[in-house]
């Protein structure tokens, strides 16, 4: 079984380097053509289902790659919603650096020391909710028999496509990878917008297949 893994097309806070978090902005012109020129060139490439999260950002991607097949459903899961930023939502680097107890500056160089802003998510966090995803969502479906697929009856699950978030597909990959070091929580550098990951799950272990495959 094969596992798709996308970061979400481009929005007017990335364009000016704002943390998003769980605020729901959703996707510019350029996002949109983005993902929709990612599902036109996905579209021979078959999906049994779409899992996403619930933030407009990422199920636009998914729209955006399903595109006239309305055959494969979309299916929200909170445990996919981007990492809670807390008060460090909307601000940018700037911006963040003026206030007088700014946390937030571990983040990316040095994740195991991070601490989060008031109302924010720890990385602990995130991935326990990720793992739960993969663990309970994703790994049973390789289990199911043609006639068991709740999809497509009769037709073996094959792919599995993830619209998601920086943040949170990082986390889905430390549980892939089986790592638990933080440190390494941003190793491969982050996702550019529409960026796919492609994961083989087989007899109960994930082989990393591409970590830059990009189709827009």
């Amino acid at each position: 079984m094969e596992i798709y893994i996308m970061r979400h097309g481009t929005t007017d806070w990335n364009v000016l380097k704002k943390i998003q978090g769980n605020t729901d902005i959703p996707l510019n012109e350029e996002g949109k053509n983005l993902a929709d020129r990612s599902g036109e060139n996905l579209k021979n490439t078959y999906f049994d289902v779409i899992y996403t999260s619930p933030l407009k950002r990422a199920y636009r991607t998914a729209e955006g790659i399903r595109g006239n097949r309305t055959e494969i459903p979309i299916i929200k899961d909170n445990r996919l919603i981007e990492m809670n930023f807390g008060i460090y939502e909307g601000k940018t680097s700037e911006e963040r650096d003026a206030l007088s107890h700014n946390t937030f500056s571990n983040f990316f160089k040095s994740p195991e020391k991070f601490i989060p802003g008031e109302g924010g998510e720890t990385f602990e966090e995130l991935l326990k909710r990720t793992e739960d995803f993969m663990k309970n969502v994703i790994e049973p479906l390789s289990l199911l028999s043609p006639k068991e697929n709740p999809f497509h009856p009769g037709h073996p699950i094959e792919r599995i496509f993830i619209s998601g978030h920086g943040a949170m597909n990082k986390a889905l990959m430390m549980y892939i990878k089986k790592c638990t070091d933080l440190s390494k929580f941003w190793d491969g550098a982050l996702q550019v917008n529409c960026n796919i990951i492609i994961i083989e799950y087989k007899d109960g272990k994930y082989s990393v297949k591409n970590e830059s495959a990009f189709f827009g």
